[in-house]
């Protein structure tokens, strides 16, 4: 069932370091279900908490970062989505604080769907990557989980792609640069896009704001120049108390009160 490998994470102290290499640390590769799977010194192998269908790591130096490999056997699941959306259902329902969100998705490959998440434990601010694929191995869902804290989420994304082997491949974080999964998982922009340089030089946007109406200057308007014209003054009429006069070649109208000079061609 999909929900025991998040059992498994319980009950290993994910917060502490990661013991040293010692005597009797088993050797790479190990085996889950049909899968060989390979890792480097830097990754410590648990037994204890890894099952004849999970490879269960943990990384010698970065603390609190682990890494799972599983094949689990579900013939109910039959796309990706269904089984990334089961695990995570059962993982983040008995790990961590409760506050996990998805900042992240994608699919690779057409076969793949993989989810990046941000949570807490006991406060500490986490990453989780989770990926499942439920098309490669008939009846049978892989996932692969890296769990490590947001600060050091690029160095474990790093440590995965250079130190564990699926069947002497790469892992499906194989296609994403770490940098940019940390930034997504800081707020950042999607990891399949780009992410702004602060340092960069931007185009000043010019500064459209107005003057003050008080203080704004105008263009002034030149009227032109018109001839002197003599008239007699016949008639008159008063315009907002005002006395009006002009010449018989003068027309008066008074909605709205104007004058129109006639003049013979």
């Amino acid at each position: 069932m999909v929900m025991m490998i998040s059992i498994a994470i319980v009950a290993h102290p994910v917060g502490a370091s990661a013991q040293p290499t010692g005597v009797g640390q088993a050797t790479s590769p190990q085996t889950a279900g049909s899968t060989s799977v390979g890792f480097s010194d830097a990754w410590v192998y648990d037994a204890a908490a890894s099952d004849p269908e999970t490879a269960f790591m943990t990384h010698l130096d970065l603390s609190g970062t682990i890494f799972i490999y599983g094949e689990i056997s579900d013939p109910t699941i039959l796309n990706a989505e269904t089984g990334i959306e089961m695990f995570a259902e059962g993982f983040f329902g008995a790990f961590g604080d409760g506050d996990h969100a998805v900042v992240d998705s994608g699919t690779i490959n057409t076969d793949t769907t993989w989810q990046l998440y941000t949570l807490s434990l006991e406060t500490t601010p986490f990453g989780a990557y989770v990926s499942a694929d439920a098309t490669s191995i008939p009846g049978d869902v892989i996932i692969t989980l890296l769990v490590s804290p947001l600060g050091s989420f690029d160095l474990a994304t790093a440590e995965v792609q250079d130190g564990i082997t699926i069947n002497g491949a790469g892992t499906s974080m194989m296609t994403f640069d770490p940098a940019a999964l940390s930034t997504r998982l800081q707020g950042g922009g999607p990891v399949g896009g780009t992410t702004p340089d602060a340092s960069a030089t931007v185009e000043t946007v010019p500064d459209l704001r107005l003057p003050p109406l008080d203080t704004a200057t105008q263009t002034p308007v030149v009227a032109p120049e018109t001839a002197q014209v003599e008239v007699q003054l016949t008639e008159n009429v008063s315009v907002n108390g005002a006395p009006v006069s002009w010449g018989g070649d003068w027309t008066y109208s008074d909605g709205p009160v104007r004058l129109t000079r006639s003049r013979s061609s």
